[in-house]
């Protein structure tokens, strides 16, 4: 977390300016797959590409007395939106009234992974990015603007962290080459974390109710809506899985760090449970392990997400031949778009990585890294790309990053 840079000089300062930056290029070998790190961000072009990897964070800490405090945080990157509102990663007031307890009142981060607090910081984690499988999906809704309650307690030799935060959410993605916005309300998150010695363990839980979805497949949901029930009687159920409003999603995730002399080791499980067969249950996760001798560390990463059930396919219009041509014709098309849209945000990939990073300099860091990703056929929703993908598909990208932190 940033903050912790900057927690000791808090104490002699009423306001704290600190920040962290990365420039990193990507070298992608597939000339059909466009590289996501996050769906909030614009996909890489295949070759090289510096836009993903590279971004530029202030934050501001003010204390205003041993009870309040104040923190915002500005990052600038590769975003869809162009919303300056969404460049603010946080916002937010942060009361004590006692040593044990706070609450924040704000825009705070939604905290359901082990990178929660300074996953645009590349400094402050082991490899050239976030975890794709685990943090593609899980980062993209990252901002919650409402209230948090929190509490720390020692409990056997360590400390234990729990909050609860109710709220909002909204972001603009991009996938498969097209743009959509995701409105959340009722997001209720849950986190939990122990901390004892070298060991770190995460819980993570959240709810959130779909309240608007802007995509050009939610236009089909009208069309579907029309056909009368006597000519396709599937049409109504298609029409409901699509529809976005109401749509309940949820989260949980378990996460586990050691970081002890020369070993450091992480992983992370999640999965979220959904029944919009827009947005399909899934399963990921990885583990990292490396090795620290003098100022470098050789690190390796297995990682996996795959959704939970087949692929949904639903029974195909059965039209009498006394139907017009012209009828028949548009039903036809309408089920082939529903049919596509139900399936496009289907994953299933497994990925291998090794890299090292350089810490050359205090604050500053060096990484190298390279992955080897395997992607099913049919399970490319974490790429971007023109075409359907028939095959399974290796690709290999190469990073390179250079970040670090300043406090001022």
């Amino acid at each position: 977390m940033l903050s912790t840079f900057t927690s000791a000089a808090m104490a002699e300062a009423d306001l704290k300016v600190s920040g962290f930056g990365t420039l990193g290029g990507i070298y992608n070998d597939n000339d059909t797959l466009n590289f996501h790190r996050a769906f909030t961000l614009k996909a890489t072009d295949t070759a090289w590409s510096w836009k993903s990897d590279s971004l530029i964070g202030v934050q501001l800490n003010a204390s205003l007395d041993e009870k309040f405090d104040a923190v915002g945080q500005l990052v600038l990157k590769d975003r869809v939106s162009d919303r300056f509102n969404d460049n603010i990663e946080l916002l937010f007031m942060r009361y004590r009234p006692t040593r044990d307890w706070y609450v924040r009142l704000g825009r705070t981060h939604a905290e359901l992974y082990m990178l929660s607090e300074y996953r645009n910081v590349g400094y402050g984690y082991l490899w050239a990015r976030p975890i794709p499988e685990f943090y593609a999906f899980s980062s993209s809704i990252s901002q919650v603007d409402g209230v948090d309650v929190g509490f720390s307690r020692r409990v056997a030799g360590g400390l234990l962290d729990v909050k609860l935060g109710y709220g909002k959410s909204n972001a603009v993605f991009e996938g498969l080459n097209t743009q959509f916005e995701i409105d959340l309300e009722d997001v209720w998150v849950f986190t939990s974390q122990l901390t004892f010695e070298a060991w770190s363990l995460r819980l993570a839980a959240a709810q959130a109710e779909v309240d608007s979805f802007t995509f050009k497949a939610i236009g089909l949901v009208d069309g579907l809506n029309q056909v009368p029930s006597n000519l396709w009687p599937q049409a109504s159920t298609m029409a409901s899985d699509l529809t976005p409003e109401g749509q309940i999603l949820n989260y949980f995730a378990l996460g586990a760090t050691y970081d002890s002399d020369s070993w450091v080791f992480q992983s992370e499980i999640g999965y979220m449970h959904s029944d919009w067969s827009f947005l399909q249950s899934f399963y990921s996760g990885y583990a990292s392990i490396g090795y620290r001798f003098g100022d470098a560390t050789l690190y390796g990463v297995v990682a996996h997400i795959e959704n939970q059930n087949p692929p949904l396919y639903y029974q195909a219009p059965n039209l009498s031949p006394e139907v017009p041509p012209e009828l028949s014709s548009a039903i036809g098309e309408l089920y082939a778009e529903s049919q596509l849209a139900i399936n496009l945000n289907r994953v299933h990939q497994s990925s291998f990585s090794l890299g090292v990073r350089w810490d050359f300099y205090p604050n500053n860091t060096l990484k190298f890294q390279w992955d080897n990703i395997n992607v099913e056929e049919g399970g490319t929703a974490l790429w971007s790309h023109s075409f359907t993908q028939e095959i399974d598909t290796q690709v290999n990208l190469f990073s390179i990053n250079y970040s670090f932190i300043f406090s001022l």
